[in-house]
């Protein structure tokens, strides 16, 4: 018998990965559980040896294990671990305060305060669509913040203590992007990859809205090509969410509302020079996000009673 816990839990591993190639954190939560049950059990009074042996036991044979992981994986990829999933929503939880202060001038801000607040509280509850989506629009704003920076410095009319907070910023959203990107090649599905892919899209077509809020007239009216954007990009995620292939179609819109001049409508907006660098981003970075999202939403298989789990969304 094994009667080092370390040592046992790393065996078990290294077996549990030859029968299937599980993602980090689906190991991560085998060893957790290994762990609690040996406490649990050392604390009935068994010997640490018979405490591992039990433990072992009970989590069941390597093989049937790493079936069981399989089967109840979710098509968008796999759980975060507690730790990661907590710290991402964190982390998360400041900017999206910071962008509180300022979200009620404006009904579109609002309810863009509110998706931000859902995903976050999906995303704490290890929810790994909310992964997947949150993956995508903050490693959108790790490029946008980037640019800002950069560029801030050699722009009129940017004043120094508002580059320190862009500054802020991209640690906090790089710090996020680093604990939700996959660590393991399987760690996100086809169908995580093509919601992550419609962030940037999301991210240029709500800017879009937002500026032209300030429109005497209606944010539509103003802004139709935005609009119409952002409307196919939640048609797009919907899509993706149910595995259905017409997704497909609403990202070929997105894209074709990129086409149609979203970058020269809003560019023609007053708004600052610098703001004017992020529109440009932002449009090269939704129509690329958008055209690959066609392509790997096409692919993911359809949504059947064995590829997706409510336990695991």
């Amino acid at each position: 018998m094994i009667d080092d816990v370390d040592e046992a839990i790393e065996r078990y591993r290294a077996e549990v990965t030859a029968e299937a190639e599980l993602s980090r954190a689906d190991l991560d939560e085998i060893e957790d559980h290994m762990r609690a049950l040996v406490a649990d059990l050392r604390e009935g009074g068994l010997p640490l040896a018979e405490a591992i042996a039990h433990a072992r036991a009970r989590l069941g044979e390597p093989r049937q294990l790493a079936r069981e992981h399989a089967r109840v994986r979710s098509p968008f990829g796999a759980r975060l671990s507690r730790s990661r999933a907590w710290s991402a929503a964190a982390l998360l939880a400041l900017p999206v305060i910071l962008y509180g202060h300022n979200s009620f001038r404006h009904g579109i801000t609002t309810v863009d305060l509110a998706v931000w607040t859902a995903l976050v509280g999906a995303l704490a509850a290890r929810r790994t669509w909310a992964r997947a989506i949150v993956l995508g629009r903050v490693a959108t704003s790790v490029v946008l913040e980037t640019v800002h920076v950069v560029a801030g410095s050699h722009v009129d009319g940017v004043a120094e203590n508002f580059g320190r907070e862009r500054l802020v910023l991209l640690a906090l959203f790089a710090a996020v992007l680093a604990l939700l990107a996959p660590w393991h090649r399987r760690d996100l599905g086809r169908r995580g990859f093509a919601l992550a892919l419609l962030g940037p899209a999301y991210v240029a077509a709500m800017s879009s809205v937002i500026v032209w809020s300030n429109a005497p007239v209606s944010a539509v009216v103003a802004d139709p090509v935005g609009s119409f954007a952002l409307a196919s990009v939640v048609v797009a995620y919907l899509g993706v969410l149910r595995g259905a292939r017409w997704a497909s179609l609403a990202a070929v819109l997105v894209v074709l509302a990129f086409a149609a001049g979203f970058g020269s409508h809003l560019a023609s907006a007053p708004i600052a020079e610098i703001i004017e660098l992020r529109v440009v981003t932002l449009g090269a970075l939704g129509a690329l996000g958008a055209l690959a999202a066609v392509f790997v939403a096409w692919r993911s298989p359809p949504k059947d009673s064995h590829d997706l789990s409510s336990r695991t969304l």
